[in-house]
């Protein structure tokens, strides 16, 4: 039937008419709240977004969106519904929440949302073991040791065992190596007990599941045992048998930088690490890894004191691979301290500078400005000191100012108290370390600005105030790990009052 244009525009009218229409009724109220709550995660998605383009530098208004706009789901739907559709949208929004308090450093709000989830959804298989691992490692990062390892041994019963040898779960292989870690870090038992009972775990699955992707992560985790112990020989053992039973694995060319690595800082074999960086240039010329091993080579050249090609190789690092800064600024540093090494600090400063310069958001960049300073220091330069310092908390501050409220920025401020702490300016350490709360929110922020006050108090003689501070971070961080040594130090300070 061929309709006019009018005609269709009618008819078409009309359907949508009885939409509305339908929609309206109690009939189809399920799926107009379905539609709802799409709406509603789509534009908290939105928001979301906006931080995770960096979340180092996102503002406390852009997580503040993204928070407000996943919560609004579960102030709409705040009781289990019949959709199920509501339902998985309502547990991703708080695995979200959990998310962003977690890249905001607010890591006990995200355990509590971590919580609120098992609370509501007891009993869930699509999310449980994501949620009961990212419940462990909240309580990990809080300093929660012994809960965190209970959730974690719990993850190991519940979830950990291996249905599928050719498709194993990475997450939850690695638990018994992470179980042995956080023991010995609590020193719930010794470290040879702790590990025992990974290597025992690994070894199982070695045995009963030979060649499978399930016995490439069991063996490889065991070589992490060993290298915990500075058990070289045996690593080295492992990951070389890796490389030669599994050439196809992924895992392959950063399992065989790690063995060039060992044998150039672990073993002190300049030799056979530049075999290996031979090797990984050849066959993974095209992969990421082939900038880092371009510098090992680097570093192997320096160690033989050829100098000259090695600091080329450096050279060539940045010039090849710009877009990775990290790989960049190592290399260049690298490249200040072969000058430094020489005695040409002049030269050495030119490179220093660079890192600063060129990638002042990595590590590197952050580490360069206080080491200059402690250069002088340590050479005895006060002057020069002083000013490098000086130049140094003006560049962190510079930073804050164009990053606020945002992680990057309380790394900064962290510098600047470090700066101002060893040039013994007191008031203005104590200043900026109880300033280090507002300039980026978060536990980690009280447990430093706690951490670094108390020992500006310490070290410059005022004892009452570093006992005040002290007993309010025992208070506050009852599990974190230096809690029972800062009580003892509490009252040997009281003996000297």
């Amino acid at each position: 039937m061929n309709l006019t244009r009018k005609e269709k525009y009618t008819v078409i009218a009309c359907g949508l008419c009885l939409f509305l229409a339908l929609a309206g009724c109690e009939k189809y109220a399920p799926l107009k709240e379905q539609f709802t709550a799409e709406r509603m995660f789509f534009k908290a998605g939105k928001l979301d977004q906006r931080v995770m383009l960096n979340p180092r530098i996102a503002s406390v208004s852009d997580y503040d969106a993204a928070l407000d706009g996943y919560e609004g789901l579960w102030t709409r739907f705040p009781d289990n519904t019949t959709n199920d559709v509501i339902e998985r949208l309502k547990k991703q929004s708080l695995v979200r929440i959990s998310a962003l308090w977690t890249l905001r450093g607010e890591i006990q709000k995200a355990v509590a949302t971590y919580d609120r989830f098992l609370a509501h959804y007891p009993q869930d298989q699509s999310f449980g073991a994501f949620i009961h691992f990212a419940n462990a490692k909240g309580n990990e990062r809080i300093f929660n040791i012994e809960k965190a390892i209970s959730e974690y041994e719990a993850l190991v019963s519940n979830f950990g065992e291996i249905e599928d040898p050719f498709k194993p779960k990475s997450n939850l292989m690695s638990l018994p190596l992470k179980i042995a870690r956080l023991k010995r870090s609590s020193h719930r038992n010794s470290n040879t007990n702790s590990y025992g009972e990974a290597v025992a775990y690994y070894d199982t699955v070695m045995t009963k599941w030979p060649k499978s992707p399930a016995a490439f992560m069991a063996a490889y985790y065991k070589a992490s045992v060993d290298a915990d112990q500075g058990r070289w020989p045996a690593v080295i053992k492992t990951l070389s048998r890796l490389a030669k039973e599994y050439p196809d694995r992924e895992e392959i060319p950063n399992i065989l930088l790690s063995l060039g690595n060992i044998y150039l800082d672990g073993l002190n074999q300049p030799r056979e690490a530049k075999i290996i960086f031979a090797r990984l240039l050849r066959q993974f010329k095209d992969k990421p890894v082939a900038g880092y091993a371009v510098l090992g080579t680097a570093r192997v050249l320096l160690r033989a004191k050829r100098v000259k090609k090695g600091r080329a190789r450096l050279r060539s690092i940045v010039s090849d691979y710009p877009e990775n800064r990290t790989l960049c600024a190592s290399s260049q540093l690298t490249l200040a301290t072969s000058y430094e090494k020489e005695g040409d600090w002049e030269r050495a400063l030119i490179e220093y500078h660079w890192v600063q310069e060129r990638y002042p958001l990595t590590f590197q960049g952050f580490y360069v400005p206080t080491y200059v300073a402690e250069y002088y220091r340590r050479q005895g330069d006060l002057s020069l000191a002083k000013t490098a310092f000086d130049r140094a908390i003006e560049h962190y501050r510079h930073l804050i100012k164009k990053y606020p409220q945002t992680v990057l920025a309380g790394t900064a401020q962290e510098y600047v108290i470090y700066c101002l702490s060893v040039q013994k300016k007191w008031d203005d350490a104590a200043e900026a370390a109880v300033s280090l709360r507002n300039i980026v929110p978060g536990s980690y922020a009280d447990i430093s600005s706690f951490l670094f006050l108390g020992q500006i108090y310490e070290r410059s003689n005022q004892l009452q105030k570093a006992i005040e501070i002290y007993e309010k971070f025992t208070l506050e961080f009852p599990n974190h790990p230096v809690t029972s040594e800062i009580q003892k130090k509490i009252a040997k300070m009281r003996k000297r009052i």
